[in-house]
């Protein structure tokens, strides 16, 4: 489900399984309320925010991966950091959703696929040997450019913000 309210639910009623919550721009209250993680749609083209958060989190509000617990100023210069990387990804999540003649799919397609050729080290190549199949729904020709552009500026930002 979509919904915090719906996962919590479903947390209470089955205490010993793993809820996830298909919302993106809920990842980190996910977290906060001990739920198993988030199912991204369109932040999967920036996962680095998403598994940033999740591994914060499970750090942070679950002391996972802590080999002792932390201490005020660690909890707060994390917390701190993933409200940050929260804020991006809300930032790229509202972007997708101002493209009002374009589906979301499609967008987050083309936003993978420039995101593959990058990783590859550009036009021609693709990274792991593979591609982003085509969208399901329809993206304007003269759209995919600005996506495409789009997507390689918030790159040096998501990175930044992950390694803050």
């Amino acid at each position: 489900s979509g919904s915090l309210d719906s996962a919590l639910a479903f947390a209470a009623a089955w205490p010993r399984g793993q809820v996830f919550v298909g919302n993106d721009r809920l990842a980190l209250a996910v977290q906060r309320a001990g739920l198993a993680g988030t199912v991204p749609g369109t932040g999967c083209s920036c996962p680095e925010l998403l598994a940033a958060i999740h591994r914060g989190g499970k750090r942070l509000y679950a002391g996972e991966g802590c080999a002792a617990p932390l201490g005020d100023e660690e909890r707060a210069a994390l917390e701190a950091k993933l409200e940050r990387i929260q804020a991006e990804m809300m930032r790229w999540l509202n972007y997708i959703d101002s493209i009002k003649h374009a589906e979301k799919v499609g967008i987050t397609k083309v936003a993978i696929n420039r995101r593959m050729l990058t990783a590859a080290g550009g036009e021609g190549k693709r990274a792991f040997g593979a591609a982003c199949r085509l969208p399901l729904g329809s993206v304007p020709a003269e759209e995919v450019g600005n996506i495409e552009r789009e997507a390689g500026r918030w790159e040096p930002v998501w990175a930044e913000a992950v390694a803050a």
